[in-house]
């Protein structure tokens, strides 16, 4: 689902910032399901 693949991002991001000290930043606009930002 789409909620899963948030948590994954959301996972990877957290890694990466531990392992390496980098802040990774999103290029899409997640969008909700009323349409906001």
């Amino acid at each position: 689902t789409g909620g899963e693949i948030l948590n994954l991002a959301d996972q990877i991001k957290k890694s990466v910032k531990e392992q390496f000290g980098i802040a990774l930043v999103p290029e899409v606009n997640i969008v909700t399901s009323d349409g906001t930002v």
